[in-house]
C-alpha cells in the first residue's frame, strides 16, 4: 500500500509500476520501494510490492533503467556522486559510475538504453570571519 505520497517517483518504461521511497516501521530506514500499477480493479494495498534495501547514503533521485529491470539512483559517498542500480529481480545493487569527484545534479538515459547523460559539477563558496568589529 501507497501510505502517502511521495516524491521522488518513477514510472516504468512499461507504464506498470512506480518506484518510490518510503520509510520502514521497523527502524525508519529509508526503502526502495515498486507498485504494480496494472490492475486498477484492485485496491492500492492489494497491488503487489516489493520492497529493497536502500543505500542511506543514497539521494532523493530515481530512474528506472530504460528496460524496466532496475531502478537508478544517485549515491553521495565523501562528496563524490556516483549511480547505483538496484535491479528488480532481488539481486544485489551494483555501482554504475565511478567518478572520483564532483556532485551529481541530473541524468537521464536514451530511449534505447544505449547511452546515459549526467549532469555533473561543484559548488564554490567563500567563506569570511569578521572578528572583533567594532560599530
Amino acid at each position: 500500500m501507497i501510505k502517502a505520497p511521495s516524491e521522488p517517483y518513477d514510472l516504468s518504461p512499461d507504464g506498470k509500476t512506480v518506484a518510490a521511497f518510503e520509510v520502514r516501521d521497523s527502524d525508519h530506514a529509508v526503502m526502495l520501494a515498486t507498485y504494480a500499477i496494472d490492475d486498477e480493479k484492485k485496491l492500492p494495498e492489494q497491488r503487489k510490492k516489493a520492497s529493497f534495501e536502500f543505500d542511506q547514503r543514497g539521494m532523493p533521485s530515481l530512474s528506472f533503467l530504460p528496460s524496466g529491470k532496475g531502478v537508478v539512483y544517485i549515491v553521495r559517498e565523501k562528496g563524490v556522486d556516483n549511480l547505483w542500480v538496484q535491479p528488480l529481480d532481488g539481486t544485489p545493487r551494483q555501482q554504475l559510475t565511478h567518478f572520483t569527484s564532483e556532485k551529481i545534479a541530473a541524468f537521464s538515459f536514451s530511449k534505447d538504453g544505449s547511452r546515459l547523460a549526467v549532469e555533473r559539477g561543484h559548488s564554490e563558496s567563500d567563506a569570511v570571519l569578521l572578528r572583533n568589529v567594532s560599530k
